[in-house]
């Protein structure tokens, strides 16, 4: 599944026809590594399909946080749980969390990663034509694929409203009365 910039011109206006296509740093036409045109396409695709699952992950896990909503068996092996805790906000509840259950967060974050970059007969690299975002299949011998064009294309075109709306919340919780603040202009220009 190569795609070149006249496939993502056609894509950008099926996404979002008011903007259509909008490259302003001509990243389209780059050759990354040495690699063709096509394979730079590939990459900048998965990174963003990436980056949209990161920030959707994210986006859910601050919610839910902040809500109190915690899990009910221990946190350390010492036997701290997590409702021991009665902080709601998310970047202390981190800080909360020990190093080595970081840690293990960590490795499996680099484990998907690695996994993401394989190759196999039912799962072409997305830099040599395979379908971006995808991951190979964690069963050895199936037929069945999940995503379809429609699928894609509903999914890209919510992708960066899920990005953008995670931006306000590390801000409004570390920062004395940026919440107030939120609230006011919300009544001022949203009505």
């Amino acid at each position: 599944m190569s795609e070149t910039t006249a496939d993502l011109e056609t894509l950008a206006v099926k996404l979002n026809p008011l903007v259509k296509f909008y490259d302003p740093l001509n990243l389209a036409e780059a050759e990354f590594w040495g690699a063709s045109n096509e394979a730079t396409i590939g990459f900048l695709r998965h990174a963003e399909i990436k980056h949209g699952r990161v920030a959707m992950f994210a986006f859910v896990g601050y919610i839910v946080h902040a809500n109190g909503f915690k899990f009910p068996w221990a946190m350390n092996m010492d036997g701290t749980k997590f409702s021991d805790n009665v902080n709601t906000n998310p970047p202390a509840l981190w800080d909360d969390i020990s190093e080595s259950a970081k840690w293990q967060i960590f490795l499996v974050i680099g484990f998907l990663e690695f996994w993401s970059e394989l190759s196999t007969d039912n799962n072409k690299h997305y830099m040599a034509g395979g379908r971006p975002g995808d991951f190979p299949d964690f069963q050895v011998n199936t037929s069945y694929h999940y995503y379809n064009y429609k699928h894609t294309l509903i999914y890209n075109k919510h992708r960066m409203d899920r990005m953008a709306s995670l931006t306000p919340f590390p801000s409004t919780s570390s920062i004395p009365s940026s919440s107030a603040r939120t609230k006011r202009w919300r009544r001022k220009n949203l009505g």
